[in-house]
């Protein structure tokens, strides 16, 4: 499919404008492009165009010129810095779409992303694996503990169910096990944190979340069915080369797909 009378942006891993340019047919003017320095096209991982109802040429120049006066981009020589007060009526509510042609955007979105992994599969953090052992396996207990007693309560009403629920979660949080779990849980997360955003530092493309192997509790209808994904420790958890298991959730903002990367964090010897 031909995509006529475009103007398309370079956008960089700190989700910046590096260049802003028209097209009169967007596809060959991609493949075409070769006219700016290196460095421009290297560190570009997307690429953005929206389509314009003209009748000549003379239109297309005159929104390319807007949005370069508009954005200010780097590797834009001219028609930037203008000191603008006045809109386009076409330019009110525009479409950007990602082009996703197989490009040189793609190609180094790819290799950011694989550096990206590789940095993150490579995580050393400062924390003994005991600790972190000694948290997974308090965890455990307390979940299974919690859900023992939470089974007891399926044949009162709701209320009375509600009064119990509240009156034995609060006993079993104010237990020091319970201070131990949020003291190393607070430690090992803070220092996982730090690590992972330093891999991200500098990067606006990709938002990402982090989770630790933990039980989770299957509620359906208010009522406790049953425990699900009972983990055990040695699928998370390596005592003989000092690692466990992290998951990293990561989605670019530009792309609709998401991806989940399993990452063994390796602790101090």
């Amino acid at each position: 499919m031909e995509l006529k009378n475009c103007v398309y942006k370079f956008i960089n891993n700190n989700d910046e404008i590096n260049y802003i340019g028209k097209a009169i047919n967007l596809n060959s003017r991609i493949v075409s492009h070769n006219h700016l320095p290196e460095e421009c096209y290297n560190s570009t991982f997307v690429i953005e165009y929206s389509e314009f109802e003209t009748k000549t040429k003379d239109d297309i120049d005159i929104l390319e010129k807007y949005f370069i006066a508009k954005y200010n981009p780097k590797y834009n020589e001219i028609y930037k810095n203008k000191d603008l007060t006045i809109g386009i009526e076409e330019t009110k509510n525009i479409d950007w779409k990602l082009y996703d042609k197989n490009n040189f955007a793609i190609r180094n979105y790819l290799k950011f992303i694989n550096d990206i992994e590789f940095k993150l599969n490579n995580i050393q953090i400062d924390i003994d694996i005991m600790d972190y052992y000694l948290m997974f396996t308090m965890i455990q207990n307390f979940t299974y503990q919690f859900y023992e007693r939470y089974k007891s309560y399926e044949k009162l009403n709701n209320t009375e169910k509600l009064d119990l629920y509240t009156t034995e979660f609060d006993e079993l949080k104010n237990k020091d096990t319970f201070e131990k779990i949020f003291l190393l849980q607070n430690k090992v997360s803070k220092e996982i944190k730090e690590k992972v955003d330093s891999i991200f530092a500098k990067n606006k493309l990709l938002e990402y979340s982090i989770h630790l192997p933990q039980q989770h509790i299957k509620t359906q209808y208010g009522k406790l069915d049953r425990v699900m994904n009972l983990i055990q420790l040695n699928e998370c958890i390596n005592l003989s080369d000092n690692t466990f298991k992290l998951y990293i959730d990561y989605k670019c903002k530009y792309y609709d797909t998401s991806k989940q990367l399993t990452v063994w964090v390796k602790c101090r010897d």
